[in-house]
């Protein structure tokens, strides 16, 4: 993915700005002007954190937009708003929600907090690590913080993507049929009649799985998918 940062509505000069403190750190800022853009990009690209300015929109648009993110990616996500809204906006999704007026370095190093926090740090319960975290030879799958690590490399899956593996990794050498994870990882965006196929080409392309020769992921015609144990 690199160390990409989507940005929507942020005012130019803002955007020039914040360029010139993120390029400090290798960050590099991916702008978009609306929503609408910004779910496109979304669509087709991973990012390791999101800034959204929602200062001249209203409540109930503003926990649409954040809702929606959210069911979309665990990226951090960077609220700029108006003070009486913040409480709101952090319900629906929001990890940090400031006033748009707050001074821009402030803002930076709010931004270099949560990337501190969700991107940067290694947050393994040291006390209880089993808990939360799947192990499946060079995977670590750490459902709590939605993270995967392959070989000491973050996989940035989507949602869904991360929802799947945990299944899969949860029921090793058995084969599941594709109504079976429609009601485990489709949740309640269910549609019982939408095939399963291309989120299982995502995932296998993410953990450079190879079809014809799996390592994670095996098809059995007819049936569904098993995810093969450790060998």
């Amino acid at each position: 993915m690199g160390k990409q940062i989507l940005t929507i509505g942020l005012p130019d000069e803002m955007v020039k700005i914040f360029n010139r403190y993120f390029e400090m750190d290798q960050y590099t800022l991916m702008t978009c002007s609306s929503f609408h853009e910004a779910m496109i990009h979304l669509d087709r690209h991973d990012y390791c954190m999101i800034i959204l300015n929602v200062f001249d929109e209203s409540s109930d648009k503003t926990q649409s937009f954040v809702s929606r993110i959210r069911t979309i990616t665990y990226a951090p996500v960077l609220v700029l708003t108006k003070l009486e809204m913040i409480a709101s906006t952090l319900e629906v999704g929001a990890d940090v929600c400031v006033p748009s007026t707050t001074n821009l370095r402030i803002i930076f190093s709010q931004a270099m907090a949560l990337l501190r926090r969700y991107i940067i740090y290694d947050r393994y319960d040291a006390f209880d690590p089993e808990a939360s975290t799947l192990y499946r030879g060079d995977l670590i799958i750490d459902s709590k913080r939605h993270r995967v690590m392959k070989e000491n490399t973050q996989i940035y899956l989507r949602p869904r993507e991360f929802r799947l593996l945990a299944y899969f990794a949860r029921n090793p050498g058995i084969v599941l049929t594709q109504d079976q994870i429609r009601e485990a990882v489709w949740l309640d965006e269910a549609d019982e009649a939408r095939d399963i196929t291309p989120v299982i080409t995502y995932l296998r392309k993410k953990l450079d799985d190879d079809k014809e020769r799996p390592k994670y992921i095996e098809t059995v015609r007819g049936v569904g998918y098993r995810f093969l144990p450790e060998s």
